[in-house]
C-alpha cells in the first residue's frame, strides 16, 4: 500500500511538473510575442479607415464629414493618411494600446502636436502637385486637433470599457497571468515539486529518472504543439486573403516557431540527459551491490 501511494504521489507530482514547465515556457515567451512592436507590425496591415473611432463612425466616415463641413479637400487628408509617418504613428498607438490592456502600461493618448509633427506639407504638395496656402495649413492643423480629440474619446471609451466590473476582472486576471509575479510563482512551483519528488523518492537516481521523464514529456509536448500549430498556420494562410496581414503574422510566427521549437528541444535533451545519468547511476550502484 505504501509503495502504491508513493508511485501515485510521484506520478501526480510529475504531471504537475510537466504542466509547470510548459506554462513557464509560455509565460517567458509571451511578452516577446505580444508586445508593442509586433502588434504595430500587425496593425500596419489593417485598413485603418474601417476602424470605428467615435459614435459608431469609421475613420473614413469621420474624414468625409469633417472635410465636407470645414471646406477642406478630402484629398489632402487622404494624402496625409497614406504617409509613412502618420501610418507609423497610428500603428505605434495601437501597439501601445495593447500594451496598456495586457500589461497595464500608460494609456497611449495622442496629441494634436504628434499628428501635426507627422504631417509633411512638402509631401502633400509634391504628391498632389499643388501649393498649400497658409489658410490650407491652418485648416489641416485644425483637423489635427479635432482628429486627436476624436481618437482620444475612442481611447477613453476603450479604457472605461476595460475598467467596468466584468471586463476589469478579466483584464486583471490576464495582467496577473503574464506578470513577473506569476513567472516567479511558476519557478517556485517547479523548485518545490522537484524537491518533493526527491523527498518522496528518497533516492537520488530514481528522482533523476522522474525528473528526466517529466522534462522529456514537456519537451515532446512543446515541440509537438509548435509543429502542429505551424501546420494549422500554413493552412490558414491559404484561405486568408489579406497578404499584408499574413506577412506581418508570418514574421512573428516564424520567431515563435523557432523559439518554442528550440526551447522544446533543449528541454527534451535535458530530459534524455537526466535519464542517461539515471541509467549510469543505476548500473554503477548495481555493480557495487554485487
Amino acid at each position: 500500500m505504501k509503495k502504491i501511494l508513493k508511485i501515485f504521489s510521484i506520478t501526480i507530482l510529475s504531471i504537475f511538473l510537466v504542466l509547470a514547465i510548459c506554462l513557464a515556457v509560455v509565460l517567458f515567451n509571451f511578452k516577446k510575442v505580444v508586445n508593442k512592436d509586433n502588434i504595430s507590425n500587425i496593425a500596419s496591415s489593417v485598413d485603418v479607415r474601417k476602424i470605428e473611432i467615435d459614435d459608431g463612425k469609421t475613420v473614413d466616415e469621420y474624414i468625409s464629414n469633417y472635410t465636407d463641413n470645414n471646406d477642406l479637400p478630402k484629398k489632402y487628408i487622404n494624402t496625409i493618411m497614406e504617409s509613412e509617418k502618420v501610418k507609423n504613428l497610428i500603428d505605434e498607438k495601437i501597439g501601445e494600446l495593447v500594451d496598456y490592456a495586457v500589461y497595464g502600461k500608460e494609456i497611449p493618448y495622442i496629441t494634436s502636436e504628434e499628428i501635426e509633427n507627422s504631417i509633411n506639407y512638402d509631401e502633400i504638395e509634391e504628391k498632389l502637385d499643388i501649393k498649400l496656402t497658409d489658410a490650407d495649413k491652418e485648416k489641416i492643423s485644425n483637423y489635427s486637433k479635432d482628429a486627436s480629440s476624436k481618437i482620444n474619446n475612442s481611447i477613453e471609451k476603450y479604457v472605461v470599457n476595460l475598467d467596468n466590473e466584468k471586463t476589469n476582472d478579466g483584464i486583471k486576471l490576464i495582467r496577473f497571468i503574464f506578470s513577473t509575479e506569476m513567472k516567479i510563482y511558476v519557478i517556485i512551483s517547479i523548485v518545490i515539486i522537484t524537491f518533493l519528488i526527491f523527498l518522496i523518492n528518497w533516492n537520488f537516481a530514481k528522482s533523476l529518472c522522474s525528473l528526466g521523464i517529466s522534462f522529456l514529456i514537456s519537451g515532446i509536448l512543446i515541440t509537438g504543439f509548435t509543429l502542429f500549430a505551424s501546420q494549422l498556420f500554413n493552412m490558414a494562410k491559404m484561405v486568408i486573403a489579406n497578404k499584408d496581414f499574413i506577412n506581418s503574422i508570418n514574421k512573428i510566427f516564424g520567431y515563435v516557431k523557432m523559439n518554442f521549437t528550440v526551447t522544446g528541444l533543449v528541454i527534451l535533451a535535458l530530459g534524455i540527459i537526466l535519464i542517461i545519468i539515471y541509467k549510469i547511476l543505476k548500473k554503477h550502484l548495481h555493480k557495487e551491490v554485487k
